[in-house]
C-alpha cells in the first residue's frame, strides 16, 4: 500500500512544516482509494482547538469539503496535520482519531512528512510523488 500524491500536493505538505511556536494545522485529503491511496486535492481546515498539541477539524468547513468530494466523484481518503513539537508519528490522540476516521493520516513535523494507517496496528505507508 502506498500514498500517491501529485507534486503540488507534496509541495503544499512541505510548505506547512512547522517553523516555530504555532498551533497544529490540519486538513483533508481527497482522491480515491484502491489498493493504494491516490490524492489529487488537499484542503486546510481550521483547527478549532487552537492548540500546539492537538487538533479538531472545524465541522462546517469539513462538511463543505465532503460535499465537494461527493460532487466531483471523489472520496475523502485521509487527514493531514502538523506536529509542531513532536516527531512525525501518531500520538495516542491521533490513534484515537484514526479509529474514528479510518484512512491515511499524514503527519508533518519540522523535519519530515510521513503517512500512516491503522490496521490493527499502526503501519507506515510509503509516500510516492507521481
Amino acid at each position: 500500500m502506498k500514498l500517491i500524491v501529485t507534486e503540488n500536493i507534496y509541495r503544499f505538505l512541505n510548505s506547512v512544516k512547522p517553523k516555530g511556536n504555532e498551533i497544529e494545522r490540519c486538513g483533508l485529503l481527497l482522491g480515491k482509494k484502491e489498493e493504494d491511496y491516490f490524492v489529487d486535492e488537499v484542503y486546510e481546515v481550521r483547527n478549532v482547538k487552537s492548540s500546539t498539541s492537538e487538533f479538531e477539524l472545524d465541522a462546517a468547513e469539513a462538511l463543505k469539503i465532503f460535499e465537494h468530494a461527493e460532487s466531483v466523484s471523489k472520496e475523502v481518503v485521509g487527514v493531514w496535520h502538523t506536529h509542531p513539537f513532536w516527531k512525525a508519528y501518531p500520538s495516542a490522540k491521533d490513534v484515537s482519531g484514526m479509529k474514528i476516521f479510518p484512512g491515511v493520516w499524514v503527519i508533518v513535523s519540522r523535519e519530515e512528512i510521513r503517512a500512516f494507517v491503522l490496521e490493527g496496528e499502526i503501519r507506515e505507508v510509503e509516500i510516492v510523488i507521481a
